[in-house]
Protein backbone atom coordinates (compact mmCIF):
# COMPACT_ATOMS: atom_id res chain seq x y z
CA UNK A 1 0.00 0.00 0.00
CA UNK A 2 2.84 2.34 0.80
CA UNK A 3 4.40 1.61 -2.89
CA UNK A 4 0.89 2.62 -4.35
CA UNK A 5 1.12 6.11 -2.56
CA UNK A 6 4.68 6.52 -3.09
CA UNK A 7 4.08 5.92 -6.74
CA UNK A 8 0.67 8.14 -6.79
CA UNK A 9 3.17 11.15 -5.36
CA UNK A 10 5.79 10.72 -7.75
CA UNK A 11 3.44 10.61 -10.40
CA UNK A 12 1.64 14.17 -8.87
CA UNK A 13 4.75 15.78 -8.52
CA UNK A 14 6.08 14.98 -11.98
CA UNK A 15 2.92 16.11 -13.81
CA UNK A 16 3.26 19.05 -11.63
CA UNK A 17 6.75 20.10 -12.40
CA UNK A 18 6.56 19.69 -15.74
CA UNK A 19 6.23 23.27 -18.17
CA UNK A 20 5.36 21.26 -21.43
CA UNK A 21 1.88 19.82 -20.97
CA UNK A 22 -1.19 21.92 -21.19
CA UNK A 23 -2.39 23.94 -18.07
CA UNK A 24 -4.84 22.87 -15.96
CA UNK A 25 -6.21 22.52 -11.93
CA UNK A 26 -2.72 20.82 -10.03
CA UNK A 27 -5.28 18.89 -7.70
CA UNK A 28 -3.78 16.74 -4.39
CA UNK A 29 -1.70 13.73 -4.49
CA UNK A 30 -3.44 9.97 -4.39
CA UNK A 31 -6.69 11.55 -5.29
CA UNK A 32 -5.76 14.33 -8.28
CA UNK A 33 -8.94 16.28 -8.77
CA UNK A 34 -11.25 13.64 -8.25
CA UNK A 35 -13.04 15.40 -5.41
CA UNK A 36 -14.01 18.10 -7.76
CA UNK A 37 -15.29 16.06 -10.73
CA UNK A 38 -18.31 14.22 -11.60
CA UNK A 39 -21.00 15.92 -9.74
CA UNK A 40 -21.86 17.37 -13.42
CA UNK A 41 -19.10 16.41 -15.42
CA UNK A 42 -19.27 17.60 -19.11
CA UNK A 43 -20.69 21.47 -17.02
CA UNK A 44 -17.39 21.13 -14.78
CA UNK A 45 -15.36 20.50 -18.06
CA UNK A 46 -16.72 23.76 -19.46
CA UNK A 47 -15.76 25.53 -16.29
CA UNK A 48 -12.72 24.53 -16.26
CA UNK A 49 -12.15 25.47 -20.07
CA UNK A 50 -13.32 29.02 -19.17
CA UNK A 51 -10.77 29.44 -16.68
CA UNK A 52 -7.32 27.29 -18.31
CA UNK A 53 -8.15 27.46 -21.87
CA UNK A 54 -9.42 24.83 -24.56
CA UNK A 55 -6.36 22.07 -23.82
CA UNK A 56 -6.15 21.65 -19.91
CA UNK A 57 -5.42 18.63 -18.34
CA UNK A 58 -5.62 17.05 -14.47
CA UNK A 59 -4.76 13.81 -12.69
CA UNK A 60 -7.54 11.58 -11.41
CA UNK A 61 -6.22 8.80 -9.15
CA UNK A 62 -3.35 7.60 -10.71
CA UNK A 63 -4.14 8.78 -14.35
CA UNK A 64 -3.38 11.75 -16.22
CA UNK A 65 -6.56 13.14 -18.46
CA UNK A 66 -6.45 15.94 -20.63
CA UNK A 67 -9.56 17.66 -22.25
CA UNK A 68 -9.93 19.22 -25.79
CA UNK A 69 -12.24 21.37 -25.89
CA UNK A 70 -12.63 23.57 -29.13
CA UNK A 71 -13.10 21.70 -32.76
CA UNK A 72 -9.20 23.15 -33.84
CA UNK A 73 -7.62 20.89 -30.88
CA UNK A 74 -10.30 17.99 -30.83
CA UNK A 75 -9.26 17.39 -34.88
CA UNK A 76 -5.27 17.46 -34.38
CA UNK A 77 -5.30 15.36 -31.98
CA UNK A 78 -7.93 12.89 -32.98
CA UNK A 79 -6.31 12.49 -36.55
CA UNK A 80 -3.02 11.48 -34.72
CA UNK A 81 -2.58 7.74 -35.32
CA UNK A 82 -1.21 7.33 -31.47
CA UNK A 83 -4.48 8.42 -30.50
CA UNK A 84 -6.78 5.69 -31.61
CA UNK A 85 -6.42 3.14 -29.17
CA UNK A 86 -9.31 3.19 -25.64
CA UNK A 87 -7.75 2.81 -22.25
CA UNK A 88 -7.63 0.07 -19.73
CA UNK A 89 -10.22 2.66 -17.81
CA UNK A 90 -12.94 2.55 -20.35
CA UNK A 91 -16.30 2.19 -18.00
CA UNK A 92 -17.26 -0.53 -20.00
CA UNK A 93 -14.38 -2.17 -19.61
CA UNK A 94 -15.05 -4.41 -16.78
CA UNK A 95 -12.78 -7.39 -17.34
CA UNK A 96 -9.62 -6.00 -18.37
CA UNK A 97 -10.11 -8.30 -21.22
CA UNK A 98 -11.88 -6.15 -24.02
CA UNK A 99 -13.87 -8.23 -26.49
CA UNK A 100 -16.07 -6.14 -28.78
CA UNK A 101 -15.37 -3.59 -31.64
CA UNK A 102 -15.58 -0.22 -29.00
CA UNK A 103 -12.98 -1.44 -26.64
CA UNK A 104 -10.61 -3.13 -28.51
CA UNK A 105 -7.04 -1.83 -30.38
CA UNK A 106 -4.73 -1.81 -33.09
CA UNK A 107 -5.34 -4.69 -35.95
CA UNK A 108 -8.16 -6.55 -34.31
CA UNK A 109 -9.77 -2.77 -34.29
CA UNK A 110 -9.44 -1.82 -37.57
CA UNK A 111 -10.20 -5.79 -38.86
CA UNK A 112 -13.65 -5.48 -37.33
CA UNK A 113 -14.40 -1.99 -38.50
CA UNK A 114 -13.77 -2.30 -42.01
CA UNK A 115 -16.14 -5.70 -41.25
CA UNK A 116 -18.76 -3.90 -40.23
CA UNK A 117 -18.58 -0.83 -42.14
CA UNK A 118 -19.37 -3.60 -45.01
CA UNK A 119 -22.33 -4.77 -43.36
CA UNK A 120 -24.14 -2.33 -41.86
CA UNK A 121 -27.33 -1.28 -43.83
CA UNK A 122 -30.98 -1.46 -42.03
CA UNK A 123 -32.21 -1.53 -38.79
CA UNK A 124 -30.42 -2.39 -35.67
CA UNK A 125 -31.92 -5.70 -34.54
CA UNK A 126 -32.78 -6.97 -38.04
CA UNK A 127 -29.17 -5.24 -39.21
CA UNK A 128 -27.33 -7.63 -36.65
CA UNK A 129 -29.93 -11.10 -36.17
CA UNK A 130 -32.40 -10.85 -39.13
CA UNK A 131 -35.17 -10.17 -36.95
CA UNK A 132 -37.29 -7.47 -34.95
CA UNK A 133 -39.12 -8.07 -31.43
CA UNK A 134 -42.56 -7.49 -31.15
CA UNK A 135 -43.20 -4.52 -28.22
CA UNK A 136 -44.51 -6.92 -25.34
CA UNK A 137 -41.88 -9.21 -26.15
CA UNK A 138 -40.15 -10.14 -22.73
CA UNK A 139 -36.77 -10.99 -24.36
CA UNK A 140 -37.54 -7.05 -25.34
CA UNK A 141 -38.41 -5.47 -22.22
CA UNK A 142 -34.95 -6.89 -20.44
CA UNK A 143 -33.06 -5.92 -23.27
CA UNK A 144 -34.04 -1.84 -22.93
CA UNK A 145 -33.96 -2.79 -19.08
CA UNK A 146 -30.25 -3.29 -19.58
CA UNK A 147 -29.73 -0.54 -21.76
CA UNK A 148 -31.25 1.87 -19.01
CA UNK A 149 -29.12 0.28 -15.99
CA UNK A 150 -25.99 -0.31 -17.61
CA UNK A 151 -24.70 2.97 -18.12
CA UNK A 152 -26.37 3.95 -14.61
CA UNK A 153 -24.21 1.37 -13.22
CA UNK A 154 -20.97 2.16 -15.16
CA UNK A 155 -20.89 5.95 -14.25
CA UNK A 156 -21.25 4.85 -10.89
CA UNK A 157 -18.13 3.12 -10.65
CA UNK A 158 -16.37 5.44 -13.03
CA UNK A 159 -14.25 6.95 -10.16
CA UNK A 160 -12.96 3.57 -9.31
CA UNK A 161 -11.41 3.00 -13.09
CA UNK A 162 -8.49 5.72 -12.32
CA UNK A 163 -7.03 3.38 -9.65
CA UNK A 164 -6.35 0.59 -11.52
CA UNK A 165 -5.19 -1.51 -8.26
CA UNK A 166 -9.07 -0.83 -6.54
CA UNK A 167 -9.89 -1.60 -10.06
CA UNK A 168 -8.70 -5.06 -9.56
CA UNK A 169 -9.65 -5.44 -6.50
CA UNK A 170 -13.25 -4.73 -7.16
CA UNK A 171 -13.64 -6.29 -10.16
CA UNK A 172 -12.09 -9.84 -8.68
CA UNK A 173 -14.23 -9.43 -5.41
CA UNK A 174 -17.54 -8.07 -6.99
CA UNK A 175 -18.23 -5.70 -4.82
CA UNK A 176 -20.39 -2.16 -4.74
CA UNK A 177 -21.67 -1.09 -8.12
CA UNK A 178 -19.03 -3.03 -9.55
CA UNK A 179 -20.75 -6.37 -8.68
CA UNK A 180 -23.98 -5.39 -10.23
CA UNK A 181 -22.42 -3.76 -13.14
CA UNK A 182 -20.74 -7.36 -13.80
CA UNK A 183 -23.56 -9.03 -13.01
CA UNK A 184 -25.78 -7.25 -15.98
CA UNK A 185 -23.35 -6.82 -18.41
CA UNK A 186 -23.02 -11.19 -17.70
CA UNK A 187 -26.89 -11.08 -18.16
CA UNK A 188 -26.26 -9.21 -21.35
CA UNK A 189 -24.09 -11.59 -23.10
CA UNK A 190 -26.29 -14.46 -22.02
CA UNK A 191 -28.97 -13.01 -23.99
CA UNK A 192 -26.95 -12.16 -27.24
CA UNK A 193 -25.42 -15.33 -27.14
CA UNK A 194 -29.13 -16.89 -27.01
CA UNK A 195 -29.41 -14.98 -30.18
CA UNK A 196 -26.22 -16.02 -31.81
CA UNK A 197 -27.48 -19.59 -31.04
CA UNK A 198 -31.10 -19.47 -31.93
CA UNK A 199 -29.68 -17.58 -35.64
CA UNK A 200 -27.00 -20.67 -36.06
CA UNK A 201 -29.55 -22.88 -36.32
CA UNK A 202 -31.07 -21.17 -39.09
CA UNK A 203 -27.85 -20.16 -40.94
CA UNK A 204 -27.08 -21.37 -44.30
CA UNK A 205 -23.39 -21.28 -45.53
CA UNK A 206 -23.01 -18.52 -48.48
CA UNK A 207 -26.29 -17.37 -47.46
CA UNK A 208 -25.55 -13.76 -45.42
CA UNK A 209 -28.81 -12.06 -44.76
CA UNK A 210 -27.49 -9.90 -41.46
CA UNK A 211 -24.32 -8.92 -39.66
CA UNK A 212 -24.70 -12.53 -37.72
CA UNK A 213 -24.59 -14.04 -41.13
CA UNK A 214 -21.12 -12.22 -42.44
CA UNK A 215 -19.14 -12.90 -38.84
CA UNK A 216 -20.34 -16.42 -39.23
CA UNK A 217 -18.94 -16.84 -43.32
CA UNK A 218 -15.98 -15.15 -42.01
CA UNK A 219 -15.15 -17.35 -38.89
CA UNK A 220 -15.14 -20.15 -41.40
CA UNK A 221 -12.78 -18.74 -43.97
CA UNK A 222 -10.57 -18.09 -41.11
CA UNK A 223 -11.17 -21.86 -40.08
CA UNK A 224 -10.00 -21.23 -36.19
CA UNK A 225 -6.53 -19.26 -37.38
CA UNK A 226 -8.21 -15.71 -37.61
CA UNK A 227 -9.18 -12.85 -35.47
CA UNK A 228 -12.89 -13.56 -35.75
CA UNK A 229 -14.10 -15.48 -32.77
CA UNK A 230 -17.53 -16.25 -31.54
CA UNK A 231 -16.23 -14.62 -28.38
CA UNK A 232 -15.74 -11.36 -29.89
CA UNK A 233 -19.07 -11.72 -32.43
CA UNK A 234 -20.89 -12.22 -28.82
CA UNK A 235 -19.11 -9.06 -27.47
CA UNK A 236 -19.94 -6.72 -30.97
CA UNK A 237 -23.77 -7.71 -30.52
CA UNK A 238 -23.47 -6.39 -26.80
CA UNK A 239 -22.26 -3.28 -27.93
CA UNK A 240 -24.57 -2.70 -30.79
CA UNK A 241 -27.53 -3.30 -28.35
CA UNK A 242 -25.98 -0.87 -25.82
CA UNK A 243 -24.48 2.33 -27.96
CA UNK A 244 -26.96 1.44 -30.98
CA UNK A 245 -30.29 1.18 -30.07
CA UNK A 246 -29.61 2.87 -26.56
CA UNK A 247 -28.35 6.18 -28.04
CA UNK A 248 -30.64 6.44 -30.73
CA UNK A 249 -33.68 6.12 -28.18
CA UNK A 250 -32.08 8.90 -25.83
CA UNK A 251 -31.80 11.09 -29.88
CA UNK A 252 -35.37 10.73 -30.00
CA UNK A 253 -36.71 11.08 -26.47
CA UNK A 254 -34.66 14.34 -26.85
CA UNK A 255 -36.44 14.67 -30.00
CA UNK A 256 -39.92 14.84 -28.43
CA UNK A 257 -40.04 16.56 -25.15
CA UNK A 258 -38.20 19.61 -27.81
CA UNK A 259 -40.86 18.79 -29.72
CA UNK A 260 -43.56 19.19 -26.83
CA UNK A 261 -41.74 22.27 -25.67
CA UNK A 262 -41.74 23.90 -28.68
CA UNK A 263 -45.35 23.35 -30.57
CA UNK A 264 -45.32 26.36 -33.07
CA UNK A 265 -41.61 24.76 -34.55
CA UNK A 266 -43.53 20.97 -34.37
CA UNK A 267 -46.16 22.35 -37.01
CA UNK A 268 -43.57 23.86 -38.81
CA UNK A 269 -41.97 20.27 -39.32
CA UNK A 270 -45.20 18.91 -40.13
CA UNK A 271 -46.24 21.69 -42.25
CA UNK A 272 -43.12 20.15 -44.28
CA UNK A 273 -43.66 16.71 -44.06
CA UNK A 274 -47.48 17.06 -45.28
CA UNK A 275 -46.58 19.15 -48.14
CA UNK A 276 -43.83 16.26 -49.29
CA UNK A 277 -46.40 13.40 -49.46
CA UNK A 278 -49.07 15.76 -51.28
CA UNK A 279 -45.98 16.71 -53.96
CA UNK A 280 -45.15 12.97 -53.92
CA UNK A 281 -48.81 11.89 -54.88
CA UNK A 282 -49.76 10.32 -51.52
CA UNK A 283 -47.28 8.24 -51.18
CA UNK A 284 -47.61 6.67 -47.34
CA UNK A 285 -44.32 7.57 -45.49
CA UNK A 286 -41.17 9.60 -45.72
CA UNK A 287 -38.02 8.29 -47.01
CA UNK A 288 -34.61 8.93 -46.26
CA UNK A 289 -34.31 10.06 -49.52
CA UNK A 290 -36.72 12.87 -48.85
CA UNK A 291 -33.84 14.16 -46.72
CA UNK A 292 -33.12 16.97 -48.55
CA UNK A 293 -36.82 18.19 -49.21
CA UNK A 294 -37.06 19.03 -45.66
CA UNK A 295 -34.27 21.23 -44.67
CA UNK A 296 -36.39 22.57 -41.55
CA UNK A 297 -37.13 19.19 -39.81
CA UNK A 298 -33.33 18.23 -40.28
CA UNK A 299 -32.44 21.60 -38.60
CA UNK A 300 -34.34 21.25 -36.06
CA UNK A 301 -32.89 17.36 -35.38
CA UNK A 302 -29.45 18.96 -35.85
CA UNK A 303 -30.11 22.05 -33.31
CA UNK A 304 -31.44 19.63 -30.66
CA UNK A 305 -28.45 17.42 -30.93
CA UNK A 306 -26.17 20.66 -30.77
CA UNK A 307 -28.59 21.58 -27.15
CA UNK A 308 -29.09 18.11 -25.86
CA UNK A 309 -26.02 16.14 -27.23
CA UNK A 310 -26.33 11.85 -25.95
CA UNK A 311 -22.78 12.28 -25.07
CA UNK A 312 -20.96 15.78 -24.19
CA UNK A 313 -17.96 14.13 -23.54
CA UNK A 314 -16.88 11.87 -26.21
CA UNK A 315 -15.35 8.62 -25.47
CA UNK A 316 -11.64 8.40 -24.07
CA UNK A 317 -8.79 7.83 -26.24
CA UNK A 318 -5.50 7.04 -24.98
CA UNK A 319 -2.04 7.79 -25.99
CA UNK A 320 0.65 5.20 -27.53
CA UNK A 321 3.33 7.83 -27.47
CA UNK A 322 3.90 11.32 -27.07
CA UNK A 323 1.78 13.81 -28.59
CA UNK A 324 1.79 17.34 -29.55
CA UNK A 325 -1.19 19.25 -29.55
CA UNK A 326 -1.82 23.07 -30.32
CA UNK A 327 1.87 23.28 -28.88
CA UNK A 328 0.85 21.64 -26.05
CA UNK A 329 2.90 18.03 -25.17
CA UNK A 330 0.14 14.65 -24.31
CA UNK A 331 2.37 12.48 -23.09
CA UNK A 332 2.25 8.24 -23.44
CA UNK A 333 -0.02 6.39 -21.36
CA UNK A 334 -2.27 10.04 -21.09
CA UNK A 335 -6.32 9.69 -21.68
CA UNK A 336 -8.08 12.23 -23.88
CA UNK A 337 -11.20 13.46 -23.65
CA UNK A 338 -13.14 15.50 -26.21
CA UNK A 339 -15.43 17.86 -24.91
CA UNK A 340 -18.39 17.84 -27.45
CA UNK A 341 -20.30 20.04 -25.07
CA UNK A 342 -17.59 22.78 -25.38
CA UNK A 343 -17.23 22.65 -29.28
CA UNK A 344 -21.40 22.97 -29.66
CA UNK A 345 -21.29 25.98 -27.36
CA UNK A 346 -18.20 27.76 -28.69
CA UNK A 347 -19.98 31.37 -28.97
CA UNK A 348 -17.22 32.10 -31.44
CA UNK A 349 -18.78 30.20 -34.10
CA UNK A 350 -22.51 29.61 -33.39
CA UNK A 351 -23.06 33.70 -32.15
CA UNK A 352 -25.80 32.68 -29.75
CA UNK A 353 -24.82 29.19 -28.75
CA UNK A 354 -27.70 29.07 -25.65
CA UNK A 355 -30.48 29.74 -28.17
CA UNK A 356 -32.40 26.90 -29.78
CA UNK A 357 -32.20 28.39 -33.11
CA UNK A 358 -32.56 25.89 -36.52
CA UNK A 359 -32.39 28.72 -38.79
CA UNK A 360 -28.83 28.43 -37.99
CA UNK A 361 -28.48 25.36 -40.15
CA UNK A 362 -30.64 27.00 -43.28
CA UNK A 363 -29.44 29.03 -46.17
CA UNK A 364 -30.42 32.24 -46.34
CA UNK A 365 -34.03 31.54 -48.47
CA UNK A 366 -34.31 28.60 -46.03
CA UNK A 367 -34.49 26.42 -48.83
CA UNK A 368 -31.73 23.85 -47.86
CA UNK A 369 -30.09 22.79 -44.75
CA UNK A 370 -26.36 22.74 -44.18
CA UNK A 371 -24.39 20.73 -41.21
CA UNK A 372 -21.15 22.49 -40.17
CA UNK A 373 -18.34 20.41 -39.56
CA UNK A 374 -18.21 21.40 -36.07
CA UNK A 375 -21.30 19.13 -35.59
CA UNK A 376 -20.03 16.04 -34.62
CA UNK A 377 -21.97 14.35 -31.77
CA UNK A 378 -20.11 11.13 -33.38
CA UNK A 379 -17.21 12.10 -32.87
CA UNK A 380 -13.94 12.90 -35.16
CA UNK A 381 -11.46 10.72 -37.08
CA UNK A 382 -11.05 7.03 -37.73
CA UNK A 383 -12.21 5.84 -34.56
CA UNK A 384 -15.80 8.15 -34.40
CA UNK A 385 -18.39 6.25 -34.24
CA UNK A 386 -19.04 3.45 -37.02
CA UNK A 387 -22.76 3.23 -37.02
CA UNK A 388 -22.80 7.25 -37.81
CA UNK A 389 -25.25 6.69 -41.27
CA UNK A 390 -27.38 4.03 -39.74
CA UNK A 391 -28.18 5.92 -36.69
CA UNK A 392 -28.81 9.04 -38.77
CA UNK A 393 -31.26 7.16 -41.15
CA UNK A 394 -33.03 5.24 -38.53
CA UNK A 395 -33.55 8.26 -35.93
CA UNK A 396 -34.51 10.82 -39.31
CA UNK A 397 -37.05 7.69 -40.24
CA UNK A 398 -38.76 7.17 -36.60
CA UNK A 399 -38.71 11.03 -36.12
CA UNK A 400 -40.97 11.87 -39.28
CA UNK A 401 -43.09 9.18 -38.91
CA UNK A 402 -44.21 10.29 -35.72
CA UNK A 403 -44.76 13.53 -36.34
CA UNK A 404 -46.53 12.51 -39.93
CA UNK A 405 -49.03 10.94 -37.38
CA UNK A 406 -48.95 12.66 -33.90
CA UNK A 407 -49.51 15.93 -32.42
CA UNK A 408 -46.77 15.75 -29.22
CA UNK A 409 -47.66 17.95 -26.40
CA UNK A 410 -46.68 17.73 -22.78
CA UNK A 411 -49.26 18.27 -19.78
CA UNK A 412 -49.78 21.91 -18.37
CA UNK A 413 -48.20 21.29 -14.92
CA UNK A 414 -44.94 19.50 -16.10
CA UNK A 415 -41.54 21.04 -16.75
CA UNK A 416 -39.41 19.25 -19.99
CA UNK A 417 -35.78 20.61 -18.87
CA UNK A 418 -35.13 18.04 -16.44
CA UNK A 419 -31.55 16.01 -17.11
CA UNK A 420 -29.61 13.29 -15.93
CA UNK A 421 -25.88 12.55 -16.84
CA UNK A 422 -24.25 9.20 -16.01
CA UNK A 423 -22.24 8.11 -19.50
CA UNK A 424 -24.44 10.23 -21.26
CA UNK A 425 -26.98 13.24 -21.36
CA UNK A 426 -30.59 11.60 -20.97
CA UNK A 427 -33.83 13.59 -20.09
CA UNK A 428 -35.09 12.45 -17.11
CA UNK A 429 -38.34 10.82 -16.77
CA UNK A 430 -41.14 12.77 -18.38
CA UNK A 431 -44.50 12.23 -19.07
CA UNK A 432 -45.57 13.26 -22.90
CA UNK A 433 -49.06 13.08 -24.74
CA UNK A 434 -48.91 11.72 -28.37
CA UNK A 435 -52.36 13.50 -30.08
CA UNK A 436 -52.97 11.83 -33.17
CA UNK A 437 -53.37 14.15 -35.70
CA UNK A 438 -55.84 14.25 -38.43
CA UNK A 439 -54.57 14.73 -41.83
CA UNK A 440 -55.48 14.26 -45.46
CA UNK A 441 -52.63 13.97 -48.04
Amino acid sequence: MMAVLFQHICNWLKKSLRHDLPPGPRGVPFLGNLPFMFNNGYREVEALRQKYGNVFGLMLGSRYLVFLCDFDSVTEALSQGPLLNRPEEFPLNITGNPQSVILINGHLWKEQRRFMLKTTSNIMTTLLVGRRFEYDDPDCADMNSMVDVIPALSAQALAVNFFPWLRKLLSWSRLGPWARLYDVIIRRDRFCESLLEAHEKTHHDGVVKDYIDGFLREMKRQNGHGTFTRKLLIGNLSSFFGGGSGTMRTTLEWLMLTCAAKPHLQRRIQAEIDAILKSSGGRSHVSWRDRDRLPYTRAFMWETTRCKPVNPLGLMRSTTDDVKVCGYVIPRGSIVIPSLWSIFQDQSFWGDPEVFRPERFLTDDGTRARKPERLIPFSYGRRRCPGESIASMVVFSYFTTILQHFNIEKPAEQETSGEEFGLSLRPTHQQVVFRLREVRV
